[in-house]
C-alpha cells in the first residue's frame, strides 16, 4: 500500500516536471483601418473643400502616413487626405473635396479611391467607392431672352396664328421634361392674345394693327421642371407697319460665304436701299451678327462651328425704313465654312506595354481610338515613325499596331536602350493644312525619371495634368518574370496668370423712355474674362453730358431727361463708349441708346427771361389764298358798299343846301356845350385782350429753340 503511493507521487512529480506552459500570440495589424466605410454618398452641388468621409487609423506609430495612390477615374476632385493625432494609438483621418471641386451625378456618377496608410514601415490599404447623388438643377433658359429679353419686330399683316419666338431653355438634370407657361402679358387686355406650346414656341391667335391698336408688346414667360425649379425670361414684340409705298433694296437677296475664323467686326455683307434718311435693322435676332445705321453687316463674336453648328448657316432678314414711314425687307444668307483649328486627339495619349520577347509576329499590341472635333474633313489617318532601334519591328493596320519582326531582350542595342522599343505614332486629319496629335507637352529622362517641359503651358486650356511614370527594374535579366516594377501618378497643377484680355459683347442698342428710373438699369454688360479676373468698366466718353453712370457691368441713369416743350430739351441718341478692364488688358464697348421722349409737364403760357439778345431773323409770313368764288362774292360786296355810301353822302349834302343857316345856328350851341375826353380815347389797350400779330423769329440761346415775337408788343410764342 506504501509502495502504491511512493509510486503515485513519483508519477506527478515526473508529470509536473514535463508539463510546460505553451503560449499563442495573435499578431495584431499595424497599421489598420477603423470605420472606414465602403461606400459613400455625396450630393452632386457639394461645395469645393467639402467633407467627404472622417474615419480612424489605428498605429502604435505617432506619425503614419496616408494617401490616395489610385483614382479611378483619374480626377482632381478629392483633396489629400489629413490626419491628426487621437487618443492613444488612435488617428483621425478626414476626407474632403478639393478646392477645385465640381460634381456632376449626369456626368459621372461613381469614383472608386484606393488609400493606403503606412505606418512602421508596414501598409494597409482600402478601397472607398464615392458615389454622386443626383440633385435637381433648375432649367437653363436662353442669356438673352432672361435679360435683357429677346426683341421680336414682325409685320403688321401676318395671318393668325403668327409664330413669334421660340424660347430656348434645357435642363441639367437626366430625363426632366419642362413645361412653358405664359404668367404675364403687357398690357394686360392682350393676355388672351398670346399662347405657348409644349416646345417653348410663342404664338398669336388674332393679327396685329398698327394703326387701330398696340404696337408694343411685353410676353413674360416661366420655364419650370418637374420637381418645380424655374427660369424666367421675357420676350418683347414690336409691330412694324407695313405701308403701300416700299423702299426697294438694290440686291434683295444675297448669299455670302464667309470663314469659321474671321476677325470680330470683320465685314459679312452691305445692304442698300433706294432712298434718302434711311436706317436698317435686324427683323430677327441674330447673336452673331450686327447691323449698323448705314447697313453694314458685321460679327459680333468668334464664330466656332463646332461649339455651335447652328452658325454654319444663317438667313438674316433686314428691314429698312425711313423717316416718312416707308419700309422694305431683304435677306443676306451667310454660309460659315469650316477651318481646320482642332487637331486630332488620341485616348490615351502615350501607350506603355509589358510584352515578352517572344510573342508572335503579327500579333495584335494596341487599337488607337482618335479623333477629330472639326465638324468638316474629320478622317483620320495613322502613321509610324518608329527610332532606329525599332526599326522595322511594328506596323500599323489601320489604327492598330502590331508585331511586324522578332523581338530580342539579349540584342546589345536594346540592353543600351533601356531594353525598350520606342514608335510615335501620327493621327493626321483631314483637313488643309493637315493637323497632327499627340503628346502631353512632357517628357522623361529615362535613367534619371526626371521631367521635363516640352511646350507652353496654358491653365485656361488645361489646367491640370496628369500622367503614370512607371520605373522597372531592368537589372533581372535572368528572369524577367521576377522583374521589379512600380508606377506613381504624378498630376501637375497649373497656375493662373493674367495673360488674356477680357471678352465682351462688343456692340449694344437698345431703346428707352426718358421716365425710365435712375434705380432700374438701362443694360447689362455681356462680358468675360478667361483668367477668372475681376472687370471693372468705365466710361470714356464721358456719358454725353454726364447723362449716364456705371455700377460694375450695369448701366444706369445718371440725371433725369427732360423733355418739356417750354424747357431745356434733351438729345434723343447717345453713343456711349465703355472700357472694360481686368487690371492688366482691356477692351472697348460701343452702346448706343435711342431715348423715346415723354412729356410729363404742362405747358405754360408765361414767357421764359432770357439775360442775352435774341438773333432776331427776317422771315416771310405764309399767307391766305382765298378761292375764286370768294373773290366774286367780296368784289360785288364792296361794289354795293361803295355806291349805298355815295348815295348817303349825296342825300346828307342835299339835305345841308335844302335847310340852310338857320339849321347851322340851332346846331352851333350843341357843339359848343359838348365835351371830348381825347386823352381817354387814346389811352392804349392790354395788348393780352387783342389778337397778336408776330412779325419776327429768334433763336434762344439757353435751350436752341425757336419763337416767335412781335417787335412792338414783345409777345413770344414758341415753335
Amino acid at each position: 500500500m506504501d509502495q502504491m503511493s511512493s509510486f503515485r507521487a513519483l508519477l506527478l512529480a515526473l508529470l509536473q516536471i514535463c508539463v510546460f506552459r505553451v503560449e499563442f500570440t495573435v499578431a495584431q495589424k499595424d497599421p489598420e483601418f477603423i470605420g472606414l466605410q465602403r461606400i459613400v454618398k455625396i450630393q452632386e452641388d457639394s461645395q469645393p473643400n467639402s467633407l467627404v468621409l472622417e474615419f480612424q487609423v489605428k498605429t502604435v506609430d505617432p506619425d503614419p502616413q496616408i494617401e490616395i495612390f489610385n483614382i479611378n477615374p483619374p480626377t482632381t476632385v478629392f483633396a489629400l487626405p489629413t490626419i491628426h493625432q487621437g487618443t492613444g494609438n488612435i488617428h483621425n483621418v478626414m476626407l474632403r473635396l478639393s478646392s477645385i471641386a465640381s460634381l456632376d451625378f449626369e456626368t459621372l456618377r461613381l469614383y472608386r479611391l484606393e488609400l493606403r496608410v503606412s505606418a512602421n514601415n508596414s501598409t494597409a490599404t482600402q478601397t472607398l467607392e464615392v458615389e454622386v447623388l443626383d440633385v435637381n438643377e433648375p432649367p437653363q433658359c436662353d442669356a438673352v431672352f432672361q435679360f435683357p429679353g429677346a426683341v421680336v419686330k414682325i409685320p403688321n399683316d401676318l395671318t393668325v396664328p403668327i409664330e413669334l419666338y421660340h424660347v430656348v431653355a434645357s435642363d441639367p438634370d437626366i430625363n426632366n421634361n419642362l413645361n412653358y407657361r405664359i404668367h404675364q402679358v403687357w398690357p394686360a387686355s392682350a393676355r388672351p392674345q398670346f399662347m405657348i406650346d409644349g416646345t417653348g414656341t410663342i404664338y398669336s391667335n388674332q393679327g396685329f394693327g398698327y394703326q387701330s391698336s398696340d404696337k408694343d408688346f411685353i410676353v413674360n414667360v416661366t420655364v419650370s421642371d418637374e420637381q418645380g425649379a424655374s427660369c424666367t425670361g421675357k420676350v418683347r414684340i414690336e409691330i412694324l407697319p407695313v405701308l403701300d409705298h416700299m423702299l426697294n433694296f438694290t440686291v434683295p437677296s444675297q448669299s455670302v460665304t464667309i470663314s469659321e475664323d474671321i476677325q470680330v467686326g470683320s465685314v459679312v455683307a452691305i445692304v442698300k436701299a433706294l432712298g434718302s434718311d434711311l436706317r436698317y435693322e435686324f427683323v430677327g435676332n441674330y447673336p452673331a451678327y450686327r447691323i449698323s445705321q448705314d447697313g453694314i453687316i458685321r460679327t459680333t463674336c468668334e464664330l466656332d462651328l463646332e461649339t455651335d453648328g447652328d452658325q454654319q448657316w444663317s438667313i438674316l432678314m433686314i428691314r429698312a425704313f425711313s423717316t416718312t414711314h416707308r419700309s422694305g425687307t431683304a435677306t443676306v444668307n451667310v454660309t460659315v465654312l469650316d477651318v481646320n483649328d482642332n487637331p486630332p486627339t488620341c485616348t490615351p495619349s502615350v501607350i506603355v506595354l509589358c510584352i515578352p520577347e517572344t510573342i508572335s509576329i503579327y500579333s495584335e499590341l494596341a487599337t488607337l481610338s482618335c479623333s477629330d472635333a472639326d465638324i468638316t474633313n474629320n478622317s483620320v489617318s495613322y502613321q509610324l515613325e518608329p527610332n532606329a532601334v525599332s526599326q522595322f519591328k511594328f506596323r500599323l493596320q489601320g489604327s492598330q499596331l502590331q508585331v511586324n519582326n522578332t523581338l530580342d531582350y539579349d540584342n546589345a542595342e536594346i540592353a543600351h536602350n533601356n531594353f525598350q522599343y520606342k514608335a510615335t505614332i501620327f493621327v493626321i486629319d483631314g483637313g488643309l493644312p493637315p493637323l497632327t496629335s499627340a503628346d502631353q507637352g512632357f517628357s522623361i529622362n529615362p535613367k534619371t525619371g526626371e521631367l521635363y517641359l516640352r511646350r507652353e503651358l496654358d491653365f485656361e486650356t488645361q489646367p491640370t495634368h496628369q500622367f503614370v511614370v512607371q520605373a522597372v527594374d531592368l537589372n533581372q535579366d535572368i528572369n524577367p518574370s521576377v522583374r521589379k516594377q512600380t508606377t506613381q501618378e504624378v498630376t501637375i497643377n497649373v497656375q493662373n496668370v493674367n495673360d488674356n484680355p477680357p471678352e465682351c459683347n462688343p456692340f449694344y442698342e437698345t431703346e428707352i423712355y426718358s421716365t425710365l428710373s435712375l434705380t432700374e438699369e438701362i443694360l447689362s454688360l455681356t462680358c468675360w474674362d478667361i483668367d477668372g479676373d475681376r472687370l471693372t468698366a468705365t466710361l470714356t466718353n464721358g456719358g454725353k453730358n454726364d447723362r449716364f453712370r456705371l455700377n460694375e457691368l450695369q448701366l444706369f441713369s445718371k440725371n433725369a431727361f427732360s423733355y418739356n416743350p417750354e424747357g431745356i430739351f434733351d438729345p434723343i441718341f447717345f453713343e456711349l463708349r465703355i472700357e472694360v478692364t481686368d487690371g492688366k488688358f482691356s477692351t472697348t464697348v460701343l452702346v448706343i441708346i435711342h431715348v423715346k421722349p415723354w412729356t410729363t409737364t404742362v405747358p405754360t403760357t408765361t414767357t421764359p427771361t432770357t439775360t442775352r439778345e435774341p438773333r432776331v431773323q427776317t422771315v416771310i409770313s405764309s399767307y391766305w389764298e382765298p378761292e375764286p368764288w370768294f373773290v366774286a362774292v367780296m368784289t360785288v360786296t364792296i361794289a354795293l358798299a361803295l355806291i349805298a355810301l355815295g348815295l348817303l353822302i349825296w342825300k346828307i349834302l342835299q339835305c345841308t343846301s335844302a335847310c340852310g343857316k338857320p339849321t347851322q345856328e340851332m346846331s352851333q350851341p350843341l357843339l359848343q356845350n359838348t365835351y371830348v375826353n381825347f386823352a381817354e380815347e387814346a389811352k392804349p389797350q392790354n395788348p393780352r385782350d387783342t389778337p397778336q400779330t408776330f412779325d419776327g423769329k429768334a433763336q434762344d440761346p439757353v435751350t436752341g429753340r425757336n419763337y416767335l415775337f412781335n417787335s412792338i408788343t414783345g409777345v413770344r410764342r414758341w415753335t
